[in-house]
């Protein structure tokens, strides 16, 4: 009697293993068969992909094709038919397999043939979802993802073409107001990209109500198609928001540079007001999450009797750090002009934050006023 590929033991040669049957189908005959097609398809021109070792890559030419390996299904992609077929007839050869036909959506993966390849696609997949929620007045946005180094079969960092975009927007601007397109925009790190189709911008000194340069910061307003209307039911937060000429104010500190690109520094209402200077708190927090011995970090306006008010840091050590309150000062203050200097720090074991990941800054204003001064 024969043994299943898989299961002799190499001691005893001529003896039928005895374990379960679901050991086998559980531990052993995946690891088998695995390794036994990963060996049969790299004889005929494929390779492993370097993110994914259920994942096979052959290129003839202009053409290629993927093998997906999922538990017991074999799925084949290919970028022409003739080339499907000579790989069936090869597996077929080998392997007891039964052609399904040409497989166009798997996994929440769409596939589309094009002369320069494959397109694949979560589009459906994330409509659906949407739609399974009730949310079908949503509009999911692309993100264009280079795929190249992800399905590499070369060595090297697998990811390393994957651009990240940026983009902006309130629910009152009906959407995004600003987006970055493709990897070449992406590139203008820090940016949430540039003015949406048919979406105007300017930036507004907060306390004269003037419109300023580019490279200066001051509120973002914004007028365009999709800005709301107002708050129902609402008329005073409404004219507090909108001008009459439709523009929307926006709360958020920005610039534009000179080629077009927004800037979001801090909300207008979280600015640190120290004697006649406005300190964004999301800049000083950026600069103490660089420090190797700082886990998180919040900052918040303390009052201050001769500043009106002061940066206050909240910060979670690193496991194992002993470092102080004077060196997360001088940490700081290296880096900064003298009236943005961190005044007061307190250690704290968690930045309280909503499910969203925002700081919960009012919890740490009461926390701070609670407290006193001679606790921080």
């Amino acid at each position: 009697m024969h043994q299943p590929l898989g299961f002799r033991d190499p001691h005893h040669p001529d003896h039928v293993c005895r374990l379960r049957k679901s050991l086998y189908g559980l531990k052993q005959a995946p690891r088998a068969w695995y390794q036994r097609f990963a060996d049969y398809v790299s004889t005929i021109g494929f390779q492993h992909s370097a993110s994914d070792h259920s994942l096979f890559i052959n290129r003839r030419g202009s053409d290629m094709a993927y093998i997906l390996l999922y538990v017991d299904d074999i799925i084949l992609t290919t970028s022409s038919h003739d080339l499907r077929k000579s790989i069936m007839a090869l597996l077929a050869s080998e392997f007891a397999m039964k052609d399904l036909g040409p497989l166009s959506y798997f996994l929440g993966i769409a596939v589309t043939r094009h002369a320069g390849g494959l397109f694949l696609s979560q589009s459906t997949y994330a409509r659906d979802i949407i739609a399974r929620a009730g949310m079908t007045s949503c509009n999911p946005s692309t993100t264009p993802v280079d795929t190249k180094q992800k399905l590499s079969t070369s060595s090297g960092t697998p990811y390393e073409d994957t651009a990240v975009l940026q983009g902006y927007g309130l629910t009152e601007s009906g959407g995004g107001a600003a987006r970055m397109i493709g990897p070449d925009e992406a590139k203008r790190h820090g940016s949430v990209g540039r003015l949406a189709e048919k979406m105007e911008a300017k930036i507004v000194d907060p306390v004269t109500g003037e419109a300023l340069s580019p490279g200066q910061k001051g509120e973002l307003w914004l007028r365009g198609p999709t800005i709301m209307k107002g708050y129902v039911g609402d008329d005073k937060a409404t004219a507090e928001t909108l001008d009459p000429e439709g523009w929307l104010k926006t709360g958020d500190l920005c610039y534009f540079d000179s080629d077009g690109y927004l800037f979001i520094v801090d909300r207008l209402k979280e600015l640190i007001k120290y004697k006649a200077y406005q300190v964004p708190p999301a800049e000083l927090e950026h600069i103490l999450h660089t420090n190797p011995e700082i886990a998180d970090a919040a900052v918040i306006p303390y009052p201050d009797e001769d500043a009106g008010q002061i940066p206050l840091a909240f910060v979670v050590r690193k496991p194992g750090s002993n470092i102080t309150a004077a060196q997360v000062m001088e940490f700081v203050a290296k880096q900064v002009a003298p009236y943005k200097k961190i005044r007061r720090v307190s250690f704290i074991n968690s930045i309280p934050k909503s499910p969203a990941g925002k700081i919960l800054r009012r919890e740490l204003v009461d926390q701070a006023l609670s407290s006193g001064a001679s606790k921080l």
